[in-house]
């Protein structure tokens, strides 16, 4: 667990880790932190099961953190990779990396989502809120989806086919990924705060939508 926002409202920057098997909260020494931050997305990249045998070595394990809002309600479109060191099967601390990346990332956005496709060995952003799209399309929430592929670190715009449905503008919502880590992988969306063109009134939407990854 990283960042968030204390009751009184400062920024926290410190990363915990819960051992599950004691039930025990530790505070880690971070090497090479970034900015406090509340609302950003995260997500693990580990090489199990049927992963491991399709993964590149240049595929990066670790926990990929991407976007939120800092104290001076600037946003930020970075990805970064924190690795944590274990010791006895614990996580004793960890630390940033750099990551080599190519292409035009996501637009700098908080409330959105990022889950990690094993099929497609890449990372998925979804959604979130920029406040200054507003001008262009009527609305502060994103409708928008990027990959991060993993292996060539690049960063790709996902493209709908032809008879597609969209993506509603939607923020703060929830993701997650079915997959058989072979060849089926869907993200299902549900709920979050969704403002469509016409409606600027921040309601909550109980919609649920799939997405079938190729």
């Amino acid at each position: 667990m990283y960042g968030g926002q204390a009751e009184n409202g400062t920024f926290i920057n410190e990363m915990l880790v819960l051992h599950l098997d004691l039930q025990e909260w530790v505070k880690l020494t971070v090497k090479n932190g970034m900015n406090p931050f509340i609302q950003g997305a995260c997500c693990n990249v580990s090489n199990t099961g049927k992963v491991a045998e399709r993964k590149s070595d240049s595929v990066q394990e670790g926990i990929y953190f991407f976007g939120g809002k800092n104290e001076k309600g600037q946003l930020n479109n970075r990805l970064r990779l924190f690795k944590p060191n274990t010791i006895d099967a614990k996580v004793v601390h960890g630390e940033f990396t750099p990551i080599k990346i190519n292409g035009t990332p996501p637009t700098p956005r908080y409330g959105h989502t990022m889950a990690f496709l094993p099929n497609n060995l890449s990372l998925i952003i979804v959604g979130g809120r920029n406040d200054e799209t507003f001008k262009d399309t009527g609305s502060p929430f994103l409708n928008d989806m990027h990959l991060f592929l993993l292996d060539q670190k690049y960063w790709i715009n996902v493209k709908y086919n032809t008879y597609s449905m969209r993506l509603d503008f939607v923020g703060n919502h929830s993701m997650s990924i079915v997959t058989d880590e072979d060849d089926y992988e869907k993200l299902v969306i549900f709920g979050g705060i969704s403002n469509k063109l016409e409606e600027l009134d921040n309601g909550c939407t109980g919609d649920m939508q799939s997405f079938l990854s190729n």
